[in-house]
């Protein structure tokens, strides 16, 4: 019995070694995200933060900005669905941009994946009759090739968060 588990203990170490020298990766290199969740689900206008976590993989491993990377470069900007609603704001008051920060491991395997969470500070009605608005976010996530992220379970061309209510 003692050498069955021997050898299994052996086996098991085996494959564990070729596992970890494997060079293929994992996932697809074009990154793939998946929305955790965003919360709250209602905030108050100009007032509440939102919380909005994602999940990713990546096949070659190449998320996040280096140190040596341009200082201006945007890697993750989330798009408020009302842009196209009031076409007389300024766009910039519907985009949130941002730089994460280089996620590549120093692993055999380039693979990696891993979650993100991101901090809206505030968000605003831009109707001046209304007493609250619904609102989501597509979010664009970018590698350091410069492709963009798309959805893990593949059934949309774009990633969405849940809808939010904006109360006044």
């Amino acid at each position: 019995m003692r050498r069955i588990l021997t050898s299994l203990s052996l086996c098991l170490g085996l494959v564990l070694l070729f596992a970890a020298c494997n060079r293929e990766p994992l996932f697809p290199v074009e990154p793939r995200i998946e929305v955790i969740s965003i919360s709250p689900g209602t905030v108050k206008n100009l007032r509440d933060s939102i919380i909005v976590q994602f999940r990713f993989e990546d096949g070659d491993g190449n998320i996040g900005a280096t140190p040596e990377d341009d200082p201006n470069i945007v890697n993750l900007t989330l798009i408020d669905s009302r842009i196209n609603d009031f076409p007389n704001q300024d766009s910039s008051k519907f985009i949130y941009n941002y730089r994460i920060p280089n996620l590549t491991q120093d692993t055999r395997n380039p693979s990696i994946q891993g979650e993100v969470t991101v901090k809206i500070d505030f968000t605003t009605l831009f109707s001046v009759f209304a007493s609250s608005e619904q609102v989501r976010y597509q979010i664009k996530f970018y590698d350091r090739d410069g492709n963009l992220a798309t959805p893990i379970n593949g059934n949309e061309e774009a990633v969405f968060t849940d809808y939010i209510e904006v109360l006044r």
